[in-house]
């Protein structure tokens, strides 16, 4: 377990030994700071997930999309149940990026079984619920699945045709878009994760001498079940981006290279992007 890992997992662990011992009422409520929060699913009505059209994918949409519904969400609210919300809505829409270009590669490489898996893969994340950790890990699995057909049969693939090039380029392309926003997101959990853990460490600092029960009275519940939130929700939503970060990294590395050895004209702006984040693991 890596260090940004563990330190999520103490989070977690930290708030659980804090209220051990009190009312079964207040994990409750803690828990429904991500629990099964709605998402605002208007993102998903963007011609750029909606569309099944992949002659109408391309770069530049791609970027507008992420400037409209990602970016702005990635300062997370002081509130946790807010936090969850917006956390989960930014992870969904880098996913549905993915999704939607892996759905375009697939079609592009003639994988008609995976783009219909990649199909349903899409309906699941743009449905506007949130995930479960349990589910989450299924859609990386998924991903890291398809990552694999998408690299083995181009690779098996000498000579693209100009309909095949053209929707393969469009698919890098926002593969790439989504890969760079999905490190973005680390980035912006990993400073909530650190704020959070010092509002904890303070938390856990009140009146020791009078045990759990002086921190949990009904003064400070609402505090103690906001950290509890804030803990559970950074554990759940990075819990397999250990993992699926570096495989988006990998075949983001293989699409720039088969890119180049296709002659196929991927934007400046989207390697650019990948070579800036690609060192990290």
């Amino acid at each position: 377990m890596n260090t940004l890992t563990h330190s999520y997992s103490a989070l977690t662990n930290r708030v659980l030994k804090m209220i051990a011992g009190s009312t079964l009422a207040l994990v409750a409520l803690a828990q429904n700071a991500l629990g099964a929060a709605e998402i605002d699913p208007a993102w998903s009505e963007d011609p750029v997930i909606a569309s099944e059209d992949c002659a109408d994918l391309s770069y530049p949409k791609a970027i507008k999309f992420l400037e409209k519904y990602y970016y702005p969400l990635l300062d997370y609210s002081d509130e946790s149940k807010e936090a969850g919300v917006e956390m989960m809505g930014t992870y969904l829409i880098a996913e549905s990026l993915i999704s939607r270009s892996q759905i375009c590669l697939a079609e592009a490489l003639e994988l008609k079984s995976l783009k219909a898996d990649l199909q349903k893969r899409q309906q699941i994340l743009t449905s506007g619920t949130s995930m479960s950790r349990k589910e989450m890990k299924k859609q990386r699995k998924l991903s890291a699945k398809a990552n694999k057909a998408i690299t083995r049969t181009a690779n098996k693939t000498d000579e693209l045709t100009p309909k095949q090039r053209k929707v393969f380029t469009a698919g890098s392309a926002t593969f790439l878009a989504g890969t760079y926003a999905t490190s973005r997101l680390k980035d912006a959990i990993a400073a909530y994760a650190a704020e959070s853990g010092e509002d904890i460490q303070k938390a856990a600092e009140v009146d020791r001498s009078k045990g759990i029960l002086g921190l949990v009275n009904k003064e400070n519940v609402k505090t103690v079940t906001s950290l509890f939130g804030k803990a559970n929700t950074v554990s759940t939503l990075t819990s397999g981006l250990k993992e699926h970060i570096p495989n988006l990294f990998k075949t983001g590395k293989f699409l720039v290279r088969y890119a180049e050895q296709q002659k196929l004209d991927l934007p400046p702006d989207a390697t650019q992007q990948l070579s800036s984040v690609v060192g990290w693991e």
